[in-house]
C-alpha cells in the first residue's frame, strides 16, 4: 500500500488496482478522460512500483524525455484523436514499424566497410501503420522545442519519400562528421574496460552487483561464445525501456574482448495502447536482423520467466545527439532522420500505395495532429 501512496504523492494523481486487464481498447476506450497514472499503472502492470516512481521522478520536469518513456501513450492518443477517420486509408498501410521513433534513436554504426545512419533502438519494433513512425518522430521535434511548420513537415517529407525511393542522399555536414568519428573507434574503448584486470571500469548508472545465479546462468549461456569475465546489472530510469533489467556482461572471446547487453524485452508500447495482440519476439528479432544485420547475431533468450534480447555494445555505433546543435544544424539533422525512417519503412516492404496516399496529406493536417498529441501529452505530464 505504501508503494501506492508514493506514486500518488509523486505524480499527484490517482492510481488504480493491478486487476487483470485483457484488452486495453476496453479499459481505456478513445475519447474517455482518464487519468496519466492509471494509465501508467496498467500499461506496466507488471513493472515493479519503486521502478514506475524513478521513471516519473525521471522524466516528469521534461516533456519530450516523458514522451519517449512512455510510449504506450501515444498510442493511446492516436485512438483518441482517431487517426483512422482523420488519415483515411494510409492507415490500413502497414509494414514493421519503429514503433518508439524519436529524434535521439537514430545514430551510425558500420556494415559491410560502409557506413549507414539508422534506427538504432528496436525495444518497441512492431507491425502496424508506417504513418504512425512519422507522426511520432515529428511530435518528437516539436516536443524538443523545434518549430514544425507547415514548411518543416513538407521538407521532412520530402527527405522521407526519398528514403522510402530508395534514391540517393547527402547528408548534412555534422552527421558525415559523426560517420568520421566512428571511423577512428575502436569496438571497445580501453576508456571502457581494463584488459588486465578484465573489469569494465565505467559501468552504466544506476548499476547493480549481479547475484550469483545470474553470472552463472550468463556464463554457461554465452559459453560456446566466450568467456564471460565481468558483468553488472543496469536498470535504466527513463527511455522506452525504463524500468526493465539489463545485464552488461564483458566476454573474452578469441584473445579479444566483446560487451554484450541482455535486455528485457516487453511488450512493445504500440501494442499496450491500443490493446492489439503483439506478434512474437522471434518475429520481432527476425526484423531487426533483417535491418540491421550486425556483426555479432543478436538472439532472444529466457532467464527467470522473461524473454532478453541479446546484442553488443560497439564503440563504432554512435548515436547522435541533439546538443550544442544551431537551429539550422538541427533542421539538417531532423531531415537526415526522415530520409532513414524512409529507408526503414523501404526495407520493409512499404508499398507503392502507401506512396500515393502519402502525397495526398495535407502537411497542415499532420500539423494539426502533432499539434493535438503535443498539447494533449503536455497535458499528461502536469
Amino acid at each position: 500500500m505504501k508503494k501506492y501512496i508514493a506514486l500518488l504523492m509523486t505524480i499527484n494523481l490517482i492510481s488504480c488496482s493491478r486487476m487483470e486487464i485483457v484488452n486495453q481498447a476496453e479499459r481505456f476506450p478513445a475519447g474517455k478522460d482518464v487519468k496519466c497514472a492509471e494509465m501508467l499503472n496498467d500499461f506496466y502492470k507488471d513493472q515493479d512500483h519503486d521502478r514506475m516512481i524513478s521513471r516519473v521522478k525521471a522524466t516528469k520536469k521534461d516533456p519530450h524525455k516523458f514522451y519517449r518513456s512512455f510510449p504506450p501513450l501515444y498510442y493511446k492518443l492516436i485512438k483518441d484523436l482517431d487517426l483512422e477517420s482523420e488519415l483515411g486509408p494510409i492507415m490500413k498501410e502497414e509494414t514493421f514499424i519503429g514503433g518508439d521513433v524519436h529524434i535521439e534513436n537514430f545514430g551510425v554504426r558500420p556494415f559491410k566497410k560502409e557506413w549507414r545512419f539508422l534506427i538504432n533502438d528496436f525495444d518497441d519494433l512492431a507491425f502496424g501503420p508506417s504513418i504512425l513512425d512519422v507522426v511520432r518522430l515529428l511530435t518528437s521535434i516539436k516536443l524538443s522545442g523545434f518549430k514544425v511548420n507547415k514548411e518543416f513537415i513538407a521538407d521532412f517529407l520530402k527527405a522521407y519519400k526519398s528514403g522510402l525511393k530508395g534514391e540517393s542522399y547527402e547528408f548534412s555536414k555534422n552527421t558525415k562528421k559523426v560517420f568520421r568519428e566512428a571511423l577512428n573507434e575502436p569496438r571497445l574503448s580501453l576508456k571502457k574496460f581494463d584488459p588486465k584486470t578484465k573489469k569494465f571500469l565505467k559501468k552504466r548508472e544506476p548499476n547493480f552487483e549481479m547475484s550469483k545465479l545470474e553470472f552463472d546462468f550468463f556464463h554457461d549461456e554465452f559459453s560456446k561464445f566466450g568467456k564471460v569475465v565481468d558483468g553488472y546489472k543496469y536498470i535504466k530510469e527513463s527511455g522506452g525501456s525504463g524500468g526493465l533489467d539489463r545485464f552488461e556482461l564483458l566476454i573474452e572471446r578469441k584473445g579479444e574482448f566483446v560487451w554484450l547487453e541482455v535486455k528485457e524485452w516487453d511488450t512493445a508500447g504500440y501494442y499496450s495502447g491500443t490493446g492489439l495482440p503483439p506478434i512474437s519476439n522471434q518475429e520481432r528479432l527476425k526484423a531487426v536482423l533483417k535491418y540491421d544485420q550486425p556483426e555479432v547475431k543478436g538472439q532472444i533468450i529466457e532467464f527467470q520467466g522473461k524473454e532478453f534480447f541479446v546484442r553488443e555494445i560497439n564503440d563504432q555505433h554512435i548515436g547522435l545527439t541533439i546538443d550544442d546543435l544551431s537551429e539550422k544544424e538541427l533542421f539538417q539533422l531532423f531531415l537526415d532522420e526522415a530520409y532513414a525512417l524512409g529507408q526503414f519503412h523501404q526495407i520493409f516492404g512499404a508499398s507503392k500505395n502507401y506512396m500515393t496516399l502519402l502525397d495526398q496529406i495535407k502537411s497542415g493536417k499532420l500539423k494539426d495532429i502533432v499539434e493535438s498529441i503535443h498539447d494533449k501529452m503536455a497535458s499528461y505530464l502536469k
